[in-house]
């Protein structure tokens, strides 16, 4: 284990030096939190949502959740650049540090922190709206997070092991993040999508997990079950992905 500890003490001072993007990832959706959801209420109090009558600022609070953790998440994977660009990752290798080690360290330390960008986000929401939430449902917005984001970071971190080139995955990433926010159920119910968007909602991920966070927040775990299934199975599928294409970038080296 001493290892593990080691990667995952170096993805942490890695991740935590590079302090503007951590704010980029914060300080945003916070905004985005204080200005429209307030002002959102005047003009659309409420809407309905499977049956019931909700709030529409609690309707699209996920929504921000989920930009705080995509932005966390490009965060991370950006980081798989930054070790090749200085040498770092051949300087690790020059040591006798065991594959898995490194995969571990960083799958977990960049989950992490994309899971603690969730975590601050929701900590602002409950300071500024959750006056009425009950404790399950507060719990259901945390177990929806811990699952977000490690479908999330494992997707964007297979993602970037696709790109020989930072330059090439922050254009792909850049055009990607507008898409998968809104080509899910973000700021409007699926139902309301045009057929195209609507098709394209129902295999992007951000769909489960905006859904999951929602559904927990508005009626409680119990409602969350089937999209938190969904969000384990990317979870694996992702991180099996991530593991053998790091996998390949060492014999590359």
């Amino acid at each position: 284990m001493t290892d593990v500890w080691a990667s995952m003490h170096r993805e942490c001072r890695l991740l935590i030096k590079n302090r503007v993007n951590l704010l980029l990832g914060l300080i945003p959706p916070a905004i985005y939190m204080l200005f429209f959801a307030t002002s959102i209420r005047n003009v659309i109090p409420s809407i309905t949502y499977h049956g019931t009558q909700v709030s529409y600022q609690d309707f699209i609070i996920p929504t921000i959740l989920m930009m705080s953790m995509i932005a966390g998440a490009t965060t991370t994977a950006t980081s798989v650049f930054q070790e090749k660009i200085s040498g770092m990752l051949l300087e690790l290798w020059s040591y006798p540090l065991r594959k898995t080690s490194y995969i571990i360290g960083k799958l977990v330390t960049t989950t992490a922190l994309v899971c603690l960008q969730g975590c601050v986000m929701l900590m602002v929401a409950l300071a500024l709206f959750g006056s009425n939430w009950s404790f399950n449902h507060i719990l259901a917005l945390l177990i929806g997070i811990v699952w977000t984001s490690l479908s999330l970071n494992g997707l964007y971190l297979f993602i970037a092991t696709q790109f020989r080139q930072q330059q090439h995955f922050m254009i792909a990433i850049n055009v990607l993040a507008p898409i998968l926010i809104f080509a899910s159920p973000s700021f409007y119910q699926q139902a309301q999508m045009p057929l195209v968007v609507r098709t394209i909602s129902y295999i992007n991920p951000v769909t489960y997990g905006i859904t999951t966070l929602r559904d927990g927040l508005l009626y409680g775990i119990t409602a969350t079950w089937s999209t938190l299934l969904v969000l384990v199975v990317l979870t694996v599928v992702s991180t099996v992905g991530t593991s053998y294409m790091l996998l390949a970038r060492f014999h590359d080296l």
